[in-house]
């Protein structure tokens, strides 16, 4: 495969980098190395934007997809002619450990790689992986493991894993393919004017549609180069927000129990909570929006695809609505959503006044592994306190105070207490088992007058718009129909 176009200016011959080629021949000879292909573009001069719809222009894949597939492939060999461990398959084909081969095994091949090696087995013998793995630089298959650990370039790479190496190495690709020989049929042109004469990156650039731009976002974490019109989003916990603007993700936090659960059945899910880099990169995100505000977890995302983090549960919807509309380029939508949710936030209080409901109190509690907590931060009680304009129960107030619970957002509560945090009505989010049998429970004078709003597990920890709007006819309906 050549890494470069040829062309004539008189009797001078120009090489010109094809950087698909380049990066082809790359991925290729060290899959099984950790590989960002954003860090791989720096190194090629072309934006990442630019050189991933040029790669999947020319090979029908997207380069993490491309990568994916090299490293299954390379898994596949192993598993139908050795017997070496399913870990060491991982480590050695660049998976991130075994769990992640796993996954994605499953999910491109169909079924898990034991199943996969006892369908293919020829029960070769132990011990013949060093004569079977492709591993980059030894095409041939004649270096044995015991000699590629700790030598080589191979071992470069391990020990230096640093954009420095992936340019020397991507240099040296470039070199080696320009000093081949060059076929007769080759494709040269006799002559193209100087003006004509450009690089392939730059080809790309000035062919980039202006749909197809950037646009920069400012953040805490510094400017950001976003698409304009992104179509792979990643997303956690503000998803309910981007399918009320008419966006579907590709990947979002968990769904369960949200208002938006249907809506979101075909979206695949991913864990909010830890970093799984190989499964984010093999979703092919354009964009990526990440709750958090530490830089190391910003910039570990940021190496897949454009990331705007920042703390999206600090803000009110209309901040956030007016961010994502920013982000998304569609601003007016985002002012229809929040103009029509505060009609009905003013309904929905107007309704209450009427029926002498606007200075009642209201308790928002949860049970969660046998722990009772009341809460004034999150789980409705937002909603219910600034938004509706319930009152907060007295001994919550002084709760709120004590510096201890300052972070916490809420409280612990007992048996012996909750008669004393209990307000004209209580919001149960989920369910209470055991708890709802007991005596002191049953005593409280908001249990005992069926003042009880029962909302299903889940529904009340999101606070996106679509959320907020079924949130506040749960309730709405739950009291009026008490009173």
């Amino acid at each position: 495969m050549r890494n470069f176009n040829l062309t004539f200016i008189g009797d001078i011959r120009i090489f010109e980098s094809d950087v698909v080629k380049m990066a082809i021949r790359y991925l290729d000879k060290c899959y099984s190395e950790p590989i960002v292909i954003q860090e791989m573009c720096e190194m090629l001069g072309v934006s990442y934007s630019h050189f991933h719809r040029s790669f999947k222009q020319k090979i029908g894949k997207s380069p993490q997809e491309y990568l994916i597939n090299t490293r299954l492939t390379a898994a596949m060999e192993l598993l139908q002619n050795s017997r070496t461990s399913i870990r060491k398959i991982a480590d050695y084909c660049g998976f991130q450990d075994e769990r992640n081969l796993q996954r994605m095994f499953s999910k491109n091949i169909g079924i898990t790689p034991n199943a996969f090696r006892e369908k293919m087995s020829y029960d070769m013998r132990d011990g013949v992986l060093e004569n079977l793995i492709i591993f980059p630089y030894n095409e041939k298959c004649q270096v044995s493991l015991g000699e590629l650990k700790g030598k080589g370039v191979t071992n470069m790479f391990k020990q230096m894993r640093s954009k420095g190496v992936v340019a020397a190495a991507l240099s040296l690709i470039l070199l080696l393919s320009a000093c081949s020989t060059i076929p007769t049929d080759s494709g040269v042109t006799n002559y193209i004017p100087n003006s004509e004469v450009t690089t392939q990156a730059s080809e790309m650039e000035d062919t980039e549609p202006i749909e197809e731009g950037t646009r920069t976002i400012s953040t805490a974490m510094g400017d950001v180069e976003v698409p304009v019109s992104p179509k792979r989003v990643v997303v956690i916990f503000v998803q309910g927000d981007l399918l009320a603007l008419g966006i579907t993700p590709v990947a979002t936090s968990f769904n369960t129990g949200a208002a938006f659960e249907n809506e979101a059945q075909e979206i695949s899910v991913i864990d909010a909570f830890s970093i799984n880099e190989e499964e984010i990169m093999a979703l092919d995100p354009d964009l990526i929006l990440w709750d958090t505000q530490d830089e190391s977890i910003y910039q570990s995302l940021s190496k897949i695809a454009p990331t705007i983090a920042c703390n999206y549960f600090a803000m009110n919807y209309q901040e956030r609505l007016r961010f994502l509309g920013e982000i998304f380029n569609c601003s007016e939508k985002a002012e229809e959503l929040i103009q029509a949710f505060e009609s009905k936030i003013k309904d929905a209080k107007q309704k209450l006044a009427n029926e002498g409901l606007s200075d009642k109190s209201v308790l928002c509690i949860e049970k969660r592994e046998d722990v009772l907590s009341a809460s004034w931060l999150g789980r409705g009680a937002p909603l219910m306190y600034d938004l509706l304009g319930f009152n907060i129960p007295e001994k919550l107030q002084e709760a709120m105070k004590d510096s201890k619970n300052a972070h916490a957002g809420g409280v612990k509560l007992s048996y012996e207490v909750i008669n004393e945090y209990a307000g004209d009505f209580i919001l149960v989010n989920g369910a209470l088992g055991d708890f709802g049998n007991n005596n002191v429970w049953n005593s409280v004078p908001a249990v005992k007058g069926d003042r009880v709003i029962s909302a299903p597990s889940n529904m009340f920890w999101f606070n996106d718009i679509i959320s907020m709007n079924a949130q506040i006819d749960l309730i709405l309906n739950a009291i009026l129909e008490i009173e």
